[in-house]
């Protein structure tokens, strides 16, 4: 497409230019369908909630791009801006498509973070252990820890030792 616009660049004029904007045309305006529909999609949901979203002018964007281009082309004029639609086209879904691998990545690592959550705690009151939830335990209860296990709240090593995974940790 961007070839046939730098043909029409160089200065054909009459047919010539006409057969290269229709080229364009019958390249830029399937392109233009297909690719738009998530933004044409989201911008007719945002105007029937009464919502003018980031969709809405890019829509009208390549609509006006794509119909100026088919008006000009079928009036023999000079200018078509087909390459202009498609390139929007493109970069706004290179756009949308990095958004969607950064967030996926986001979402991973927050996953990742929630998997390392201890959601229970062995409490020891009077001699006896109890699983309750963390949520349950009040500052200063006695938590027990057992070798390999996850640390589920802050604290002070009342006894013993034991490596954690960022150094060492001794009590009385």
């Amino acid at each position: 497409l961007m070839l046939l616009s730098v043909a029409v660049w160089s200065g054909p004029t009459g047919a010539t230019r006409r057969l290269f904007h229709m080229i364009s045309g019958a390249i830029a305006l399937p392109t233009v369908a297909l690719s738009g529909q998530p933004f044409f999609r989201s911008a007719w949901a945002s105007l029937r909630a009464g919502r003018l979203g980031m969709d809405v002018p890019i829509s009208l964007a390549l609509i006006v791009a794509t119909s100026i281009s088919v008006y000009e082309t079928f009036m023999s004029g000079e200018k078509a801006y087909f390459d202009a639609a498609v390139m929007l086209s493109f970069f706004l879904l290179g756009g949308r498509y990095l958004d969607f691998r950064t967030r996926a990545a986001a979402r991973s690592a927050a996953q990742e973070l929630t998997a390392l959550e201890v959601p229970r705690a062995v409490r020891l009151m009077g001699g006896v252990e109890e699983t309750v939830s963390v949520s349950d335990l009040v500052a200063g209860q006695v938590v027990v820890i057992r070798p390999g296990g996850r640390i589920p709240v802050d604290g002070v090593v009342q006894s013993g030792e034991t490596e954690v995974d960022r150094g060492l940790l001794t009590g009385e």
